[in-house]
């Protein structure tokens, strides 16, 4: 008797999971290069409701879009109203976010800008 394995490709990746990476790329864009706020609070609302639609089913995903924020919001390059719309995706994530990642980071910036001063 011969045994046949399957070959086995990458694993695959289920279209829900693509779905909401398409969805957080493209509000990723109107949340960190905020045109208006309109534009920015519709994009925390969508971004936050895929973390918590998909975000049980995709570890990942919460960390990944808090580290993105969180990234905008220590690169002293970044502009203000990125900054700002980093601030409102951490505020639509929820207070426990907004805590863990923002706080210590809107401290960190007011006292160099009080230094700086």
């Amino acid at each position: 008797t011969v045994l046949v394995r399957p070959r086995l490709g990458p694993p695959q990746v289920p279209a829900e999971h693509r779905f909401a990476e398409v969805l957080l790329k493209a509000n990723r864009r109107d949340l960190l290069l905020p045109l208006d706020d309109d534009r920015v609070l519709a994009a925390a609302r969508a971004v936050a409701g895929i973390c918590a639609e998909f975000g049980d089913r995709y570890e990942s995903l919460l960390p990944r879009v808090a580290e993105t924020l969180r990234g905008a919001l220590d690169d002293a390059k970044r502009p203000p109203q990125t900054k700002y719309g980093a601030l409102v995706g951490f505020c639509a994530l929820g207070k426990r976010s907004l805590e863990a990642h923002a706080a210590g980071a809107l401290l960190d910036g007011l006292a160099a800008d009080f230094a700086a001063a």
